[in-house]
């Protein structure tokens, strides 16, 4: 059965990060940035080049606009604190517990009564300085080939991560129109335009989603999953995996979890399932061949 339409995850396969978080360290950085004048923001970061560096990118692109508030201060070092707190307990950045925690925290002491306006223009200055040097090409451009020469007939991406932040990077590429619809958590907001948080719309359950995108009137409804690839990376993916006809995985996988994947899908049905090469060797062609002649 040839394969029809296609769905792919986002974290770890069509960009290199692995989780939200270097979005969500630009976003609070973003907001350091533009409520101190920046010669203070230069004392605060001068052992942190790393850190200095986005500064004055978000400084050259946005400047100084927000009113300072001690309370937005007190809030943004709690996050800190929490932050580096969580990061010392070496977690799986992929571990559901782990990042449903690292969301909280940013939600609470970052996000929560910020201006949209603001959240877009820290989301829009990440994806075009940083998002977009991260995309996996190797999958857009295979994956866009195949629709352009008729095999697969709709896709979309199904993610955990933040849909503007999603929209934002692909947007800045001009890929927007490759995939028909985006699953993923929106932000809240309340009534005055301030953000309230990421919401946890898909996150254990993104099974579920994947089966409802074939029921009538959702988006793949001219498909079953028979006739679906799913494109994934870690153990978030699995029952993703586990119903679609076909599926990849994308190179940016753990050893421990490609291995699963070889024993589990690559050596009981190898011609529905394929493993892209950590080290980029021919995935692109790989990935054209297996999308059209699956």
């Amino acid at each position: 059965m040839p394969i029809k339409v296609a769905v792919c995850d986002w974290n770890g396969s069509l960009v290199e990060y692995r989780d939200e978080k270097p979005v969500l360290e630009y976003l609070a950085l973003g907001l350091l940035t533009r409520s101190l004048p920046f010669f203070a923001v230069k004392k605060l970061l001068k052992n942190k080049p790393e850190q200095l560096e986005m500064a004055e990118e978000i400084h050259r692109t946005l400047g100084f606009g927000l009113r300072f508030h001690p309370l937005v201060a007190r809030r943004l070092a709690q996050a800190k604190e929490e932050l580096e707190t969580l990061y010392e307990r070496g977690e799986d950045s992929k571990d559901s517990d782990f990042a449903r925690e690292m969301l909280r925290i940013y939600n609470e002491r970052v996000i929560r009564g910020v201006p949209m306006d603001v959240v877009d223009d820290l989301i829009n200055t990440f994806a075009s300085n940083r998002g977009i040097k991260q995309l996996n090409y190797d999958i857009i451009f295979a994956h866009w080939n195949a629709r352009n020469s008729g095999w697969i007939k709709r896709s979309g991406i199904l993610s955990t991560g933040y849909k503007g932040g999603i929209k934002a990077v692909l947007f800045c590429r001009g890929h927007s129109h490759h995939f028909d619809f985006i699953g993923a958590n929106d932000m809240a907001q309340d009534e005055r335009g301030r953000a309230t948080g990421i919401r946890f719309g898909i996150w254990d359950d993104k099974g579920y989603h994947f089966r409802r995108f074939f029921e009538d009137g959702y988006p793949l409804e001219i498909a079953t999953p028979d006739e679906c690839v799913y494109i994934g990376d870690g153990p978030g993916d699995e029952q993703c995996f586990e119903r679609a006809g076909y599926r990849v995985l994308s190179q940016y996988a753990d050893p421990e979890f490609r291995k699963h994947f070889e024993d589990k899908y690559c050596r009981a049905q190898p011609t529905t399932a394929l493993i892209l090469d950590p080290e980029g060797r021919n995935n692109r062609a790989e990935l054209e061949e297996f999308l059209t002649k699956a």
